[in-house]
């Protein structure tokens, strides 16, 4: 029976195919994605193009920031879910929610 293929590597192929479900399951999938590096302001999905100067001006001139950051957002019905990445402070992070949740 040295067709059948060990235990183990059952086993092995099982974890890693169980960890790629929970890995996409749990990924946080936006609908938008800003990025502030260097001073530059990048968007990717849907960000209005009349808002993108006003959020890359609010980025690069009123939150001080000094470091890059990454601001990731998705609509769920009526809610705007944020996440955040670089270094903010939790009254920076706050600030920005606020931003976008005031409309422009």
């Amino acid at each position: 029976m040295s067709w059948l293929p060990e235990v183990r590597d059952v086993a092995a192929v099982a974890v890693v195919l169980l960890a790629v479900l929970i890995l996409v399951w749990c990924w946080r999938r936006g609908d938008f994605e800003i990025r502030y590096r260097d001073g530059r302001v990048a968007f990717r999905g849907k960000v209005p193009q009349p808002h993108a100067a006003a959020v890359a001006d609010f980025l690069a001139q009123e939150m001080g920031l000094t470091g890059p950051v990454t601001i990731t957002g998705r609509r769920v019905g009526r809610r705007l879910q944020l996440w955040f990445s670089g270094s903010l402070s939790k009254a920076q992070r706050q600030r920005l929610r606020n931003f976008f949740l005031n409309p422009l």
